[in-house]
């Protein structure tokens, strides 16, 4: 609907579309505030002759409430009266047509006080007013009125027609830096407008559909909200309004993602889920896990990326990294004359009795742990020490040996008697340990002269 607003002068007449002739030196009654202003103008930027002027006033015609002026340079300036104190380029390029449609709006939200002039629905100025956008101390004085008539002076040369903007007149204009449409305003109330990002590579989180209620006000479902495209490792779907980092086991590799993908099967996400990294050796990942696991016991990996692990045959184990099979395949041959009855291979972390052969005492542990191969944990380490006869017999007294003691295992020692005696039996005996000797016929000594 079309706010079709008259003018106080007689004369004043409407075209079909509201447009009315501009008369200058003319109170009209406007409510800026509730109905932007459009003014139709056919000035050639760069003329340098075609100025637009048209001033706010209050409900009391004295009481100036702003104003607006243009003027058609090159480049072409704006000047807002009692908020400039000088003439200022417009901050973008104006649409090269001749005919122009200007459209006002001053808005008063929260106390803030903002104007937006656009042309042909290009917005060319949006800025609020303050103590640094005014170089004019006095502009909170003139501005803070409301608005309720309009002036186009006689040094007006531009304007040729003027009337109350189409109900749906622009974008809402909190949207207007990075959502856009296609759709050219003004439209009727109840259109639907199709918006997207002004960045390709932004996304939508809300409504692509909105519905033009009045002026710049619009309904939809969602409140569209554009947004940076989610980064790597994180996704955004249609009804999600936020960027979510993809799961366990799946990735995104670009900007942009609206779905994560899964890692193939022997594959694992990495920390930042922007790819898929194998897995290590000793570890698996198949359908019914989302990282990679290390193998069970008894089973091992040795190559990266493993879909299952392969268990160790008989007789071996896993080592503690899963990524061979191990056995014990006997006694270090660093351990001299140590012995065992246990048989090999063993699996690992068997336990084995140790034990010397003949001749040989055991000291340090007497048990050991196999480990792998021929390697083996223990507290103290088994060593077997060759025996000693530490002294002779007390048995064989009487007899002389032809050795100091002490003297080593199987050491055959020379036995006699003195000069009056007579060697009986054995002359040599052989060491077993301590004063333990070997021999087949006792040796004795039997005086001479003397019956036995």
């Amino acid at each position: 609907m079309l706010h079709l607003l008259l003018a106080v002068f007689v004369g004043a007449a409407a075209t079909d579309d509201g447009w009315i002739a501009v008369e200058r030196e003319v109170y009209i009654n406007y409510d800026l505030e509730n109905s932007p202003l459009q003014i139709k103008t056919d000035s050639v930027v760069g003329s340098n002759e075609q100025v637009l002027r048209v001033y706010f006033y209050g409900h009391v015609q004295d009481d100036t409430a702003g104003g607006v002026f243009l003027y058609f340079s090159s480049p072409p300036q704006y000047y807002l009266y009692f908020c400039s104190t000088s003439w200022t380029n417009f901050p973008t390029v104006l649409p090269i047509e001749t005919n122009k449609v200007w459209t006002i709006t001053l808005s008063r939200v929260s106390g803030e006080i903002r104007v937006v002039i656009t042309c042909n629905t290009v917005e060319v100025l949006n800025v609020v007013l303050s103590s640094t956008t005014c170089s004019d101390s006095d502009w909170s004085t003139y501005w803070s009125r409301d608005v309720e008539k309009i002036y186009f002076t006689s040094l007006d040369t531009a304007s040729d027609y003027y009337r109350a903007a189409p109900d749906c007149t622009r974008l809402n204009t909190k949207w207007t830096s990075t959502i856009e449409t296609t759709t050219m305003f003004p439209v009727d109330p109840g259109t639907v407008v199709t918006v997207t990002c002004s960045n390709s590579d932004a996304v939508n989180g809300g409504s692509s559909e909105v519905t033009c209620t009045k002026g710049t006000d619009f309904t939809f479902s969602i409140e569209p909200s554009c947004s940076d495209p989610c980064s790597a490792g994180t996704y955004r779907s249609t009804d999600q309004t936020s960027c979510v980092p993809c799961e366990e086991g799946t990735v995104s590799t670009g900007t942009g993602a609206t779905s994560c993908v899964s890692c193939d099967l022997g594959k694992q996400s990495n920390s930042d889920k922007t790819l898929c990294v194998e897995c290590g050796t000793g570890t698996f990942r198949d359908s019914t896990v989302t990282v990679c696991t290390g193998c069970p016991e008894n089973s091992i990996t040795e190559l990266t990326g493993a879909a299952s692990c392969t268990f160790c045959p008989t007789g071996t184990v896993s080592n503690e990294e899963r990524t061979k099979c191990v056995s014990c395949e006997g006694l270090p041959k660093s351990w001299k004359n140590v012995n065992t009855e246990t048989q090999f291979p063993l699996p690992p972390r068997s336990e084995v009795s140790l034990k010397c052969r003949t001749g040989y005492t055991l000291s340090g542990d007497r048990t050991v742990t196999c480990q792998e191969g021929r390697t083996f944990s223990f507290t103290n380490p088994p060593v077997c020490q060759l025996d000693t006869c530490s002294g002779f017999p007390s048995e064989l007294s009487g007899l002389t040996p032809d050795n100091t003691f002490p003297v080593f295992h199987n050491k055959v020692v020379s036995v006699s008697c003195t000069r009056d005696s007579l060697l009986m039996g054995d002359n040599v005996i052989t060491c077993v340990k301590g004063t333990d000797f070997h021999f087949q016929d006792k040796p004795i000594c039997k005086a001479l002269g003397k019956s036995y």
